[in-house]
């Protein structure tokens, strides 16, 4: 009786569990919209993307970088995207670098009185991608896509490009191959099914040459709604904002309230050098008028394995691309850099990366970015490695709306 008594209990607990179970899925299923860089989405940001292939200003290494968009539906669907230009340019608009575009590093490669300031400029195109179709492309354009019923992918508008990407699903079903022409009024849809990735190439010239590869995962940011309708204008609304007359309504995820990296500190001793790179883009954007893009000031919580805690702070417009030591510090002090071992004392810790919440009602401050990790090892010869890789989320910010603005 009592054996017959307890493996009545063991079914009963069994199906208890089973019903918790298919609750808990269906909860999974019908999980809220996010940002991530490992769901489909309806809008997917690389926010780094690189293009030197001729090595203009002769550091030995040609980089590119090959975009892998991938369509997850059963249904074709168009995409519009948009290359977002950051390089720098002379004012002048030339260079003892580059006499034709005037792109420079900084503004020791300006002549005169010339800064050396990014362009802002977006090259955008169309994409028809056909159901559960991956397409692969080179940025520099030396692997063109033009095939029919494909459209025509642009590579980036420099020979050294330094920039991001974003893509957006938008309405239409058609694309005449060649010409990029769309049947499409280029507003976005109810969707999420992209899904992207980015791999950069760095190869090194002459004897002995070498390639380095480092890849990560574009960041996706969910449509609040799966139901393939039209939306109603151009203004994307990531989150909501319910003292806006544009975005009191979410049509996607809310952009992240903190970005973490775990990390190394940056390091060099005994001829072992380790540094990470650091890349943010703004989740409100107008690419409408490239010009016109929000200052954000951004902070940093920095701990190391000791949990003592440092901060610093600094603000961008558009795009920043920066080594962590380089965020409170000049070059060739490093070593005085909260982000630096020798300020540490520890090799590794976590920072925790926000940007500062305005008062606006058309625009946001929330941040997107990567991280990159590079290594060189000395030891008869030098041999250099990377990787990069996605950084972490943490919460959203309440009634903060970020706005993307199409043309």
């Amino acid at each position: 009786m009592v054996k017959s008594a307890f493996a009545g209990a063991g079914i009963a607990g069994l199906a208890v569990l089973t019903v918790f179970l298919a609750m808990t899925s269906s909860a999974w299923a019908q999980t809220a919209p996010t940002v991530a860089s490992d769901r489909a989405a309806g809008y997917v940001i690389f926010p780094k993307i690189v293009s030197d292939p001729g090595d203009l200003f002769t550091t030995g290494h040609r980089t590119e970088t090959l975009v892998q968009l991938t369509n997850l539906s059963s249904t074709a669907r168009v995409v519009e995207c948009f290359y977002v230009d950051a390089t720098t340019h002379c004012t002048s608009g030339t260079s003892t670098i580059d006499p034709i575009a005037g792109t420079c590093r900084t503004r020791a490669d300006c002549t005169g009185n010339d800064t050396c300031d990014p362009s802002w400029s977006e090259t955008n195109f169309f994409i028809l991608l056909s159901p559960n179709q991956p397409e692969g492309w080179l940025v520099s354009g030396s692997t063109p896509v033009d095939s029919p019923g494909v459209g025509l992918i642009k590579p980036v508008p420099e020979n050294f490009f330094v920039g991001e990407l974003k893509c957006v699903q938008v309405d239409g079903t058609s694309i005449s191959g060649g010409t990029g022409t769309v049947a499409t009024t280029d507003t976005p849809i109810n969707a999420n099914d992209l899904k992207g990735e980015a791999t950069i190439y760095d190869i090194t010239r002459g004897a002995g040459s070498t390639v380095d590869v480092r890849s990560y995962n574009a960041i996706g940011v969910q449509a609040v709604s799966s139901n393939g309708a039209t939306q109603t204008d151009k203004v994307m609304c990531l989150g909501a904002n319910t003292a806006s007359t544009e975005c009191a309504v979410a049509e996607y995820a809310s952009c992240p309230a903190t970005l973490i990296l775990n990390h190394f500190f940056d390091a060099s001793s005994g001829g072992n050098a380790t540094r990470t790179d650091l890349t943010l883009v703004p989740c409100s954007e107008n690419l409408a008028v490239p010009t016109g893009q929000t200052s954000t000031a951004v902070q940093f919580l920095v701990f190391n394995e000791f949990e003592q805690r440092f901060s610093a702070s600094t603000r961008f417009n558009c795009f920043v691309e920066t080594q962590l030591s380089l965020i409170d510090s000049r070059t060739g002090q490093e070593s005085n850099s909260i982000f630096n071992i020798a300020v540490e004392g520890t090799l590794t810790g976590q920072t925790r990366i926000r940007g500062v919440m305005g008062g606006e009602t058309n625009t946001g401050h929330g941040l997107l970015g990567v991280a990159e990790e590079f290594r060189t090892v000395s030891g008869g010869t030098t041999e250099t490695g990377s990787a990069a890789f996605n950084l972490n989320y943490a919460g959203t910010n309440p009634n903060k709306a970020d706005f993307v603005r199409l043309p």
